[in-house]
């Protein structure tokens, strides 16, 4: 029997940089995560998430944009926030962090990506003295989810460093529909714990486009950790949060 402390809540959710702030936040201080990945997050807004949450984090940049909400420009990335950090690593699977930049978009986005730097991040984490390893991306944006030559490339390179790091848990927004070629190498190493019954993690509302209808958000397992009550919350950001509960077999 598994012992009732060996449980962690887990969120993942992109945020869109800071046009959700205050959906997020309520929903962050109601759920109460041990746990929070978050994705398109500014670098400013760091610390609001850490004193809203009682946590640490760990950033990496992907990019730097003007933000739709107030019109600053900030650093964009990824991030983990956790109480009690054991390990902390990176790993850009497409470019480096010196190569950060102003985002500059695609002329032909099914062609040639974007010059967004992509970084892997994994944490060990400890809870209730059980020590997960958690790791999140934001994998390559293609126009209509498509499986361009870039984004197969890159995911092959995330999973080549991923295989390195034993049993863990990944998630983050993979930009890669359920079904089609790059979510299958993905579950190819992985289990993919997100219900069929959803299908798309793309909120219908907030989303600046309406009806897409793509699974893109993803939560992954090895055979070492089990998610279990896994659902998808909307009202919250353009895609939907994940909410999990992690064990630790």
């Amino acid at each position: 029997m598994i012992q009732k402390e060996n449980k962690l809540k887990l969120i993942s959710i992109n945020i869109e940089h800071s046009k959700h702030t205050e959906r997020v936040k309520a929903f962050l201080e109601d759920e109460k995560p041990d746990i929070v990945c978050i994705l398109e997050l500014c670098e400013k807004d760091i610390q609001m998430y850490e004193v809203l949450l009682g946590t640490q984090s760990f950033f990496k940049r992907v990019n730097k944009g003007t933000m739709e909400k107030d019109g600053h420009e900030d650093y964009v990335g990824n991030a983990i926030f956790a109480k009690n950090f054991i390990v902390i690593n990176h790993h850009y699977y497409y470019g480096s962090e010196s190569k950060v930049g102003p985002y500059i978009s695609s002329p032909d986005i099914r062609t040639y990506r974007n010059n967004s730097q992509l970084p892997l991040l994994w944490a060990d984490i400890q809870h209730n003295g059980v020590t997960y390893r958690i790791a999140t991306t934001h994998l390559t944006w293609t126009m209509s989810g498509e499986s361009a030559a870039f984004q197969l490339e890159d995911v092959e390179n995330m999973l080549a460093i991923s295989g390195t790091l034993d049993e863990h848990v990944l998630v983050g927004d993979f930009n890669a529909p359920r079904g089609r070629e790059t979510f299958s190498r993905i579950v190819a190493r992985y289990k993919d714990n997100i219900p069929l019954e959803y299908k798309t993690s793309i909120d219908q509302n907030l989303h600046r486009v309406k009806g897409l209808q793509y699974m893109v958000d993803g939560l992954f397992t090895t055979p070492g950790y089990v998610a279990n009550d896994v659902h998808l919350v909307d009202g919250v950001s353009d895609h939907m949060a994940i909410v999990a509960t992690i064990v630790k077999i």
